[in-house]
């Protein structure tokens, strides 16, 4: 419909609830001057409904919200090819699959430096095939939790990444496919070929790999109360984004002049998204200063 129109700056309004086969095909393709694109509010997808929407809008910087659970064969196939202005994924909440769903959905967006969340556990063929294929700026890797591979199902998903250095020995953040995965055939192909780690083909299930193209996020603090709570002999400090794998370390200081921190307690290996320290209060401290820091080996 508007494929090639160089000087459309803003989309129309898309309400329809329910989608047909290819309806947004190619709709926005090559609107270079595209800056926002429209609201997607669709519950039911059919086939390719969105295929190559806005390939090759290079000024668009974030991507619509897609929270549809239930996806459809192709639906976001190639969506954004070759946006290389996002900088943005939309959050990708869809635990029902279908066959190449995601297929080609950022190839080229070399404005990413970290891909959506991919919660979903049951597979189908070719789901996420070449997802970021030359994201040349990605150096985060999503977690893969499922359990039930299909065929194809992270083939050439990280292809020509090379932002991306995944490796055999640490340091680095842990990565690995779950040790209860069940293959299927080519479910790994090329999935790492290009990247600029010492380990660049597909991953072996239940092997540990070391992601040293990124650092663990900032430690952030509970904000419901419980950030920081001070009991009788105690306080607690609570992180609510740890990265399983990564060691987390508070740090004390009476003053914030100071540039010699002093550990407190024990470090402690995230297992899972919350963190809790236990510390004893010091009486005799007029004021004292904390701190929590993330690191990929125990200081």
């Amino acid at each position: 419909m508007f494929s090639g129109c160089t000087s459309l700056p803003q989309a129309p309004a898309l309400p329809a609830m329910s989608l047909t086969n290819e309806c947004y095909l190619g709709m926005f393709k090559n609107c270079t001057a595209l800056t926002n694109a429209p609201s997607l509010p669709a519950t039911t997808l059919a086939p390719k409904c969105y295929n190559d929407m806005f390939w090759g809008c290079t000024s668009l910087t974030h991507a619509p919200a897609l929270p549809v659970m239930t996806l459809a064969p192709e639906c976001y196939y190639q969506m954004f090819y070759d946006c290389t202005g996002l900088t943005n994924a939309p959050v990708l909440p869809a635990t029902t699959l279908a066959p190449s769903c995601y297929k080609s959905m950022f190839i080229g967006c070399t404005g990413l430096t970290r891909g959506p969340e991919l919660p979903a556990m049951n597979l189908a063929a070719n789901c996420y095939y070449q997802m970021f294929r030359d994201c040349t700026n990605l150096t985060r890797l999503p977690a893969l939790p499922a359990t039930n591979l299909a065929d194809s199902c992270y083939a050439y998903m990280f292809y020509n990444c090379t932002g991306i250095r995944l490796n055999t020995a640490g340091p680095g953040m842990p990565w690995r496919i779950p040790n209860n995965a069940t293959a299927a055939p080519d479910w790994n192909q090329m999935m790492f070929t290009g990247t600029s780690g010492n380990y660049t083909a597909g991953p072996v299930i239940g092997t540990t790999y070391y992601l040293a193209s990124a650092d663990p996020d900032a430690p952030a603090f509970a904000a419901d109360g419980t950030g920081f709570v001070i009991g009788d002999g105690t306080a607690t400090i609570k992180i609510v984004n740890a990265e399983s794998g990564i060691w987390y370390t508070v740090y004390k200081a009476d003053d914030l002049t100071q540039t010699n921190w002093t550990k407190v307690g024990s470090s402690i290996k995230a297992t899972g998204s919350d963190v809790i320290f236990t510390i004893p209060r010091d009486a005799t401290a007029p004021r004292r200063f904390f701190k929590v820091v993330a690191s990929f080996t125990a200081p």
